[in-house]
């Protein structure tokens, strides 16, 4: 929804900001009582889970939606807990994440199949 508005064609930079700020505040609502509750290491396994789901590398969603500045902060904030933002997703190197995954029902979204040939 975030790309598709940002892309429309006579959407000035002021209105894809107000429109990613109200996004932002959408999830935040929805989702910031249960983010907060999760551990370290269920922080990571949702970042990886994101960055899997969505194959974005999660840093240059931040530095394109947000600003620089704010990517560098949380990449400072994750890389002192042991998570790389500015990595994709490689399921070669979480086979047991992906074996997990595809037990549950959620096989490897089809965009890693194009990356690799």
């Amino acid at each position: 929804e975030i790309n598709a508005k940002v892309e429309e064609p006579g959407v000035t930079k002021k209105n894809k900001r107000r429109f990613v700020n109200a996004k932002e505040d959408e999830m935040r609502d929805r989702f910031e009582d249960k983010i907060k509750d999760l551990n370290v290491t269920q922080g990571i396994l949702l970042v990886k889970l994101i960055a899997r789901q969505t194959d974005l590398n999660i840093y240059k969603i931040l530095q394109e939606f947000k600003n620089p500045i704010t990517a560098i902060k949380w990449q400072a904030w994750a890389r002192l807990h042991g998570i790389d933002l500015n990595r994709k997703y490689d399921p070669e190197k979480e086979p047991w994440l992906e074996l997990i995954m595809e037990d549950l029902g959620y096989p490897l979204p089809a965009a890693y199949a194009m990356n690799k040939g």
